[in-house]
């Protein structure tokens, strides 16, 4: 948990000054789109579809086989070192 996480866990951004307009219609109507485009391509040609689930596949795999087991020596950066002028 990242300092400031309390506020969202407390509900303390619910009066926050930007509120999506019409929440929640348009992650609603983007996710049926988004439906509607994967059906129509898959309908006209499944391979890119297929090409593309594979490569969205192997890169999960990868993740979490490769890097994520690894995540405490991969990914970090050296502390900082003081410099004299």
């Amino acid at each position: 948990m990242q300092p400031g996480d309390h506020r969202r866990i407390r509900g303390r951004t619910r009066r926050a000054a930007y509120r999506m307009p019409g929440w929640p219609l348009p992650p609603l109507l983007l996710l049926a789109t988004m439906v509607v485009v994967v059906y129509e391509n898959l309908v006209s040609d499944w391979i890119p579809v297929s090409i593309t689930l594979a490569i969205l596949a192997t890169g999960y795999a990868y993740y979490y086989g490769y890097i994520q087991p690894r995540r405490e020596d991969r990914w970090t950066l050296p502390d900082l070192v003081d410099e004299e002028p």
